[in-house]
């Protein structure tokens, strides 16, 4: 027989509230800042999803596009690889 768990997560957001399937953020008891999209769920402590911004989503100054742009381009490249393992990892189509 299965053993049941309680869910202990406080959700903080909802895109559409009353919407079980809509996007939410929730904190867990241990503190983890839980985002659901879509039924997949990714946790990680506030100070990981802060690094994940800073390094994903600032906007680089534009004079430093030019002495940059081979970092930039690893950077991207480097992503691009992470999505091409993440979609193989969870059984969807093969990124190219």
């Amino acid at each position: 027989m299965n053993k049941g768990y309680l869910n202990t997560d406080k959700e903080i957001w909802r895109k559409i509230p009353g919407d079980y399937y809509s996007p939410s953020i929730h904190v867990t008891e241990f503190g983890g800042i839980g985002i659901n999209v879509g039924g997949h769920v990714l946790v990680a402590p506030v100070e990981k999803w802060y690094e994940a911004g800073v390094e994903h989503f600032t906007v680089p100054d534009p004079n430093d596009l030019i002495t940059n742009r081979s970092t930039l381009t690893t950077k991207a490249r480097r992503l691009w690889d992470k999505l091409k393992r993440c979609s193989s990892l969870c059984g969807k189509r093969t990124l190219r």
